[in-house]
């Protein structure tokens, strides 16, 4: 009877997923942040995420996004995912003094890659023959925005496939999307 009493039933709001999801970036062996033997890294002074102790010169985007930049010296590469975060992929420890000698860098800035994007190759002989650690590090650095990372795979990796996700502070938040 008094039908303009009730609620309108409203339409249903569609949340947009704003979680990143994290790739492996080499075949080899998942390392967590906290294990890399690098103080800079283990105690996330530059921010959180994992490595990959590689069993093959092939290394891959560890998320879909846009080259930033690359370092002169080539042993890292500075990647801003699809969602916005800021990715630092170094290759090896202590490998800015080489001055690029054991890296081979296959993309350029500005280029859109995938997950399934090969970035670079490495020398592994050349950083074994000089006692270098040859972990592949990425680190997420906008800690401010991430509310935890979260790893489903971990020991033994296949290059691109699926570690994990970062979920962000305001990745739950209602996000009305036109349909």
């Amino acid at each position: 009877m008094f039908n303009f009493l009730k609620k309108k039933k409203e339409e249903p709001k569609v949340i947009e997923n704003k979680d990143t999801l994290i790739y492996s970036v080499a075949n080899g062996t998942f390392i967590g942040m906290e294990n890399v033997e690098d103080e800079m890294f283990s105690q996330k002074i530059l921010g959180d995420g994992y490595a990959v102790m590689p069993e093959d010169r092939d290394v891959y985007s560890p998320v879909r996004g846009t080259v930033k930049s690359i370092f002169p010296t080539k042993h890292a590469l500075c990647i801003v995912s699809d969602q916005g975060d800021e990715i630092i992929l170094h290759m090896g420890i202590d490998t800015v003094s080489l001055n690029g000698v054991p890296f081979n860098i296959l993309v350029s800035e500005g280029q859109t890659i995938e997950a399934s994007t090969k970035v670079a190759e490495i020398d592994l002989n050349y950083l074994k023959e000089n006692n270098i650690n040859s972990s592949l590090i990425v680190v997420f650095s906008n800690v401010d925005s991430i509310s935890e990372i979260i790893y489903s795979k971990t020991g033994s990796l296949k290059a691109t496939e699926i570690v994990g996700q970062v979920v962000h502070n305001y990745a739950h938040e209602e996000i009305i999307v036109d349909k």
